[in-house]
C-alpha cells in the first residue's frame, strides 16, 4: 500500500513538472527568440517567438547593409508547432486526468505524444533561425533586391537563437525527461 502511494506521488510530481515545463516553453514564445549581434557581441536586432512563428509585416525595416525597405516575416508552421504543441498536449493530459482518473490507456498515449512533442520542440527551437523566413519586396541591401521579392532565412541574415530560446530548449529537454518518466510510471503502475 505504501509503495503504491509513493508511486502515485512520483507520478503526480512528474506530471505537474511536465505541465509546468510546457507552460514555460509557451511563455518563452513572447520573449527574445532570435538575435543578430555586431562584431562587438552587442545585440543589434532581436525578434520575439510570436513574430518569427506567426509572421509580421514591416513597412520600413532597417538592418544596415543587410536590408533596408519593406519586408515581411513569414508564418512558420514548424515554430508554431514547437511553441504550442507541448502546452496543448499537457493541458489535454491534465483535463483527461481530472475528468477520468482511471483512463490509464489514454494517459499513456497522451504522455507518449507529450514526450515526442518535447523532443520536436527541442529540435525546432534550435533550428529557429533556419525555419524563420523573411520576404523582402523592392528592398536594397545584401538580402534585398532592387525589384521583385526575395525570401531568405534569418540564419542567412546572421541571426542566432536568443537567450529565451536557449531557456526554451533547456526546459523542453527537461520536459522530455519528466514526461518520459511520467509515461513510464503509468505503464508500470
Amino acid at each position: 500500500m505504501a509503495k503504491k502511494k509513493k508511486n502515485s506521488k512520483i507520478g503526480l510530481i512528474l506530471g505537474a513538472c511536465s505541465i509546468l515545463f510546457a507552460i514555460v516553453v509557451f511563455v518563452m514564445m513572447f520573449f527574445q527568440a532570435v538575435v543578430s549581434k555586431n562584431s562587438n557581441g552587442e545585440v543589434v536586432n532581436q525578434y520575439q517567438g510570436t513574430v518569427i512563428a506567426f509572421g509580421k509585416t514591416f513597412q520600413q525595416l532597417d538592418w544596415g547593409t543587410l536590408l533596408k525597405g519593406e519586408a515581411k516575416m513569414n508564418f512558420s508552421f514548424g515554430l508554431v508547432i514547437a511553441y504550442l504543441l507541448p502546452v496543448l498536449l499537457a493541458l489535454l493530459l491534465l483535463i483527461t486526468s481530472l475528468v477520468n482518473k482511471k483512463a490509464k490507456g489514454i494517459k499513456i498515449v497522451l504522455g507518449s505524444l507529450l514526450v515526442i512533442s518535447f523532443l520536436v520542440t527541442f529540435i525546432l527551437i534550435l533550428k529557429a533561425p533556419s525555419l524563420a523566413t523573411i520576404t523582402t519586396k523592392g528592398s536594397t541591401g545584401v538580402l534585398g533586391g532592387s525589384s521583385g521579392s526575395v525570401t531568405k532565412t534569418l540564419k542567412d541574415a546572421g541571426f542566432t537563437i536568443g537567450a529565451c530560446s536557449i531557456i526554451a530548449v533547456v526546459v523542453s529537454g527537461l520536459g522530455f525527461f519528466s514526461s518520459f518518466f511520467y509515461t513510464a510510471f503509468k505503464v508500470i503502475k
